[in-house]
């Protein structure tokens, strides 16, 4: 526990130094567990101030399924074995309608394999109907909440080299830029991560 003394309170009213402390108890500390700088940079952006977020990076075995929802709540759980305090972990989910809906949590391994523009690539490289998605689960070791939200779009010919995963690609419905040519804020107003991040904390 701090002290009084470590923060200087002995310099401050009494009441201020008890509102502090009452604000440090209140404040909801999270792990989200993943290794990707980016991916913590873009959930701190999002995260209100009342919501303490660390970072835990280990390595989980992940279930191999279509089921984002399903993929999560087992990683969730073993991330918290792992940590041993509460977690957050996500999946993204990316499709292209054509193949209805396919190559879904699997497009991890196409991005590795052939880049940011796979889904364009798995278009036969011209426009085509997409969907993204992104799944998170909290754990604390009782309680576990899942939510997922999806984004409707297309894939383009990628115009920027630079992006995160598919962002050199997808095209959301409504707007004329990729995810990688717009600005934190315009993305986070409106990606499948920054909604999933939001109906997280209204259930928190």
């Amino acid at each position: 526990m701090l002290r009084n003394e470590q923060i200087g309170c002995g310099n401050l009213a009494h009441s201020l130094c008890s509102e502090y402390f009452a604000i440090l108890k209140s404040m909801k500390y999270i792990y989200l567990v993943t290794g990707n700088a980016h991916k913590l940079k873009e959930w701190k952006q999002i995260v209100p101030n009342d919501i303490k977020m660390d970072s835990a990076d280990v390595d989980l075995a992940e279930l191999q399924s279509d089921d984002v929802e399903e993929i999560v709540r087992d990683k969730a759980r073993r991330a918290y074995e792992a940590v041993g305090k509460p977690v957050v972990v996500e999946d993204i989910s990316a499709g292209l309608d054509m193949f209805e809906g396919l190559p879904g949590p699997f497009i991890k391994f196409f991005n590795k394999r052939l880049g940011g523009d796979a889904l364009y690539q798995l278009a036969g490289r011209q426009e085509a109907r997409a969907t993204v998605s992104c799944a998170v689960a909290y754990y604390d070791g009782s309680d576990t909440i899942v939510v997922r939200s999806a984004v409707h779009g297309k894939v383009v010919e990628p115009r920027v080299k630079e992006g995160f995963g598919f962002d050199i690609t997808f095209v959301p419905d409504g707007e004329t830029l990729t995810y990688a040519e717009m600005d934190a804020a315009q993305k986070n107003s409106l990606s499948h991560r920054s909604k999933a991040i939001r109906l997280l904390i209204e259930k928190l």
